[in-house]
């Protein structure tokens, strides 16, 4: 259990770091929101209203808290809860998963029995 919660706590922390390190989430945020970040104090007030501004150590220790207590945070761009869009789409995957597996099934099963039916003949080699 203990090497478990070592690694998914350095895998978020390296999505983390790697989320961060790849673009500034301030300039895609602005340009989402349309906001001009070449004006004096948006920036850093943007930066402010994302918690960009506090190290990395410092927003990954607020995120991780925040998500061990079941708060995922807000989302940049809308404001809207991540837990909440994440149940709806955990929802919508659900949903396609079991029509997947419902779609592999009434087709598996006819596809079997007829090879097994038909052992040796092109059937069974085609299926098979």
């Amino acid at each position: 259990m203990t090497m478990l919660a070592a690694a998914v706590l350095a895998a978020t922390f390296l999505s983390f770091a790697m989320l961060r390190a790849t673009r500034d989430p301030v300039d895609v945020v602005g340009v989402m929101r349309g906001i001009d970040l070449s004006r004096a104090g948006e920036r850093a007030s943007l930066a402010h209203e994302l918690g960009t501004d506090r190290s990395l150590p410092v927003q990954y220790g607020r995120w991780l808290w925040g998500a061990l207590h079941g708060d995922l945070g807000a989302s940049w761009i809308d404001g809207g809860a991540v837990s909440t869009k994440l149940a709806r789409a955990l929802t919508v995957n659900l949903e396609l998963a079991l029509l997947a597996e419902a779609v592999a099934l009434i087709v598996a099963i006819p596809a079997g029995l007829a090879a097994a039916a038909r052992q040796g003949r092109v059937v069974d080699r085609v299926i098979g």
